[in-house]
């Protein structure tokens, strides 16, 4: 999967894209990409992870579901 091997890209600019496109994806690995990105070593990246973290987690559960 892109997002997997992106999430270690050394420009800051790129993981931070990677984790926007892990929080609007349904798969449940995502998620768990969302949180080792805040642990990043960018400032940057680990704000953006736990920002788009904390808006995933408020989603309805309705859309936090994977369609079939």
């Amino acid at each position: 999967d892109a997002l997997v091997k992106l999430k270690s890209d050394p420009y800051d600019s790129v993981r931070v894209t990677v984790a926007q496109g892990a929080a609007r994806s349904d798969k449940p690995e995502t998620i768990a990409i969302l949180r080792e990105m805040v642990d990043d070593r960018s400032e940057m990246v680990r704000k953006e992870a736990k920002r788009l973290l904390t808006v995933r987690e408020t989603r309805p559960a309705a859309t936090n579901q994977s369609h079939p």
